[in-house]
């Protein structure tokens, strides 16, 4: 079967190209001639795969041919243009070309012009005959050996490669896509926004025709992995780029990117990352023309040297078509299934879609301006899995032995908090699908020791229950914190309704243990803690002093606090976590309570009447015996480490004296 390749490789450079005889003159008898074409670095193809290349303003004509050209060699491999339009052209290899270095040309006539270097590798495909019965088959390798036991699947169906990583699936198409779960041990092959190789998007999935009448070959190539036992996963929570110039969202994104590939680059070992939803904000995917395509684009161009698997949110959905399939496609197209799994190493990963959109009509747009008109739609989804991912999610583990550890990444909670120190089921039903609730997720996954990360809430939360439930779930917070609204009034001040600054975590993984830490963008590591002085919030916080609608509320809530109470916001904190906070040599009393956090009254809440400061359930207070004393804060975390404040009191409360420009 040949195979459609896009070769958008390395976009390097835009290079206008000339006739070798210097004319800048368009077309003509002659053969004189200009074009605008893409400059690759690398490409690579079997015989008989058909190749695709693009072009800006005015293209090569089906005459035309393309040439490879071997100059130490003295040889050169000639390929007509089969078609010419809309910014691409294509040309069959019909002709078998030795892996090497080449120089492509266009040729036209006895004229040529100059395209550029490119590495090209040949593609050797190990024939496989259809199998009676099947309609999607392939072989999964790693270099010239084809790998046993990896799991494929459709969505519906999952198999497993045989002794040669050959597999064959008798497949629906239900979602015109065939994905295989990367093994423990190897690596995907990746690619770049623009179809370039070793970009941070793992090709883990082929498209399928949609006809179940057609039989068709789906192959996948994988790397093996050095050392993938001990690695880091870095897990970015909700993002919301979309190019809006009220907020400077793509500048203060630039500055967490900055920070990501520092840590990388300084972090030993193997690399990986992990979104959790809301990557893009579907209504400026038309108003802004912001889409998960210039997400992926944005993402591959800032961040360097890891692989990203992504989750799906309810705002990567496209909001213009009716049900929850329709509304996945445009993320299917572009990044990935909405549901897969995956290991690195020693861990199975799975990533599943908690929003349901069934049944949801689709909302419109002006066309003119690609504002949202009325009815608005889009808050219409259900957290919950439809039947179809439980069912696959069974049978997807079915391959999975008990004894190895999972993580589960979905963008809404599992589970939520009902108060200090209590818990609710985070996820229900919809009207049309009655199965998916959190509970339906917890028997699916009885008797393995699961993480969950979620987003969704921009909040951060841990719902420890290892001990009974083997289930712990990371609500791991948000890089955009409030929609980048803070970091907007007050710069260095990036924080989430709850207080928590956006950040991500830092997962790290020795064989099957697992450790982590929330960093806090700009902040270091050590920052994992805020604490204040109420007796100096409350003479800031108070009525009559901004007229949002919030604010008698917040000032309200502020003024009612005791004298001397030491409030302190600890965003990562667990019942494992231990909290002291001494006075005079003294330990007091620290209580836990929901509660507002000051610094994000001040840095969002006065200035804007949405995305206002929420009661959180990761606060602490303690009340010294006077107004002057000084204060120790201990805050140790489930792994030992100690994080510590002297506090002088009083402690000043503005945002210059929590700005992250002070570290």
């Amino acid at each position: 079967m040949k195979k459609l390749i896009h070769l958008l490789l390395i976009l390097a450079a835009l290079t206008a190209v000339y006739s070798c005889n210097g004319s800048s003159e368009q077309g003509g008898d002659t053969g004189q001639f200009k074009l605008l074409v893409s400059q690759q670095s690398s490409m690579e193809a079997a015989e008989g795969d058909q190749l695709t290349m693009s072009y800006y303003g005015t293209g090569p004509l089906v005459t035309d041919k393309v040439v490879f050209k071997d100059t130490k060699a003295g040889e050169e491999y000639v390929f007509p243009i089969i078609s010419s339009a809309d910014g691409k052209f294509s040309f069959t290899m019909d002709q078998p070309m030795p892996t090497g270095t080449y120089t492509i040309f266009i040729r036209r006539g006895s004229d040529e012009v100059l395209v550029g270097p490119v590495n090209f590798t040949l593609i050797v495909r190990v024939e496989i005959l259809p199998k009676e019965g099947y309609n999607v088959y392939g072989r999964i390798s790693c270099g010239d050996e084809g790998v046993a036991g990896v799991v494929v699947s459709d969505g519906v169906e999952v198999t497993t490669t045989d002794e040669n990583g050959v597999y064959y699936l008798n497949s629906t198409k239900k979602y015109n896509l065939v994905w295989y779960s990367v093994p423990g041990g190897y690596e995907p092959v990746t690619v770049g926004y623009d179809g370039s190789a070793g970009g941070i998007l793992p090709v883990i999935y082929r498209p399928l025709d949609g006809v179940p009448g057609n039989t068709q070959r789906a192959d996948f190539e994988m790397v093996k992995a050095q050392e993938t036992d001990n690695y880091t996963l870095f897990i970015m929570g909700d993002m919301h780029l979309c190019n809006r110039s009220n907020t400077g969202d793509m500048a203060q994104f630039r500055v967490f990117a900055n920070e990501l590939n520092q840590r990388v680059a300084t972090t030993s070992g193997r690399r990986y990352g992990l979104t959790l939803g809301d990557m893009s904000w579907d209504i400026y995917w038309y108003e802004n023309k912001f889409g998960l395509a210039d997400y992926f684009k944005e993402m591959d161009t800032d961040v360097k040297d890891i692989i990203i698997y992504n989750t799906m949110g309810n705002h990567d959905n496209d909001f213009t078509k009716p049900d929850d399939f329709q509304k996945e496609q445009v993320y299917r197209d572009v990044l990935a299934p909405t549901f897969y799994s995956y290991n690195i190493g020693k861990i199975h990963y799975v990533v599943m879609d908690d929003i349901d959109y069934s049944g949801v009509d689709a909302s419109g747009i002006d066309s003119s301006s690609g504002k949202l008109v009325s009815p608005d739609h889009r808050g219409e989804y259900t957290t919950n899995f439809t039947t179809d991912q439980i069912t696959w999610l069974k049978k997807d583990l079915a391959h999975v032995a008990k004894s190895t550890p999972i993580i589960l990444s979905t963008h809404a909670p599992v589970y939520r908090p009902n108060g200090v120190n209590a818990w609710k089921a985070g996820l229900g039903t919809s009207a049309s699908h009655t199965y998916g609730s959190t509970a339906d997720l917890v028997s699916a996954l009885s008797g393995y020791t699961v993480h969950v990360f979620t987003g969704h809430t921009h909040k951060i939360f841990n719902y420890d229950n290892l001990a009974s439930g083997k289930l712990f779930e990371h609500n791991a917070g948000s890089v955009c914190g409030s929609w980048w609204w803070s970091g907007h009034y007050v710069s260095g001040i990036n924080l989430a309704q709850d207080g928590a600054p956006g950040g991500y975590t830092v997962l790290s993984v020795k064989g099957t243990d697992l450790s982590w830490v929330y960093k806090s963008t700009a902040y270091p590591e050590t920052y994992q803690f805020r604490a204040y002085d109420m007796n100096e919030v409350k003479k800031v916080v108070t009525s009559g002093k901004y007229s949002r609608t919030n604010w008698e509320k917040y000032a309200t809530a502020m003024q009612k606090y005791g004298s001397n109470i030491i409030l302190l916001n600890v965003w990562n904190y667990d019942p494992s976590w231990k909290i002291s906070v001494i006075e005079n040599g003294k330990e007091l009393t620290v209580s836990q309570v929901s509660e507002y956090d000051p610094l994000h009254i001040i840095s969002e809440s006065a200035f804007r009447d949405s995305f206002n400061t929420d009661s959180w359930v990761h606060h602490f207070k303690a009340t010294a015996t006077s107004a002057t004393s000084t204060v120790t804060i201990r805050v140790t975390d489930r792994f030992g480490t100690v994080y510590s404040e002297t506090m002088t009191r009083p402690k000043t409360f503005t945002t210059d004296a929590y700005s992250s420009s002070k570290y």
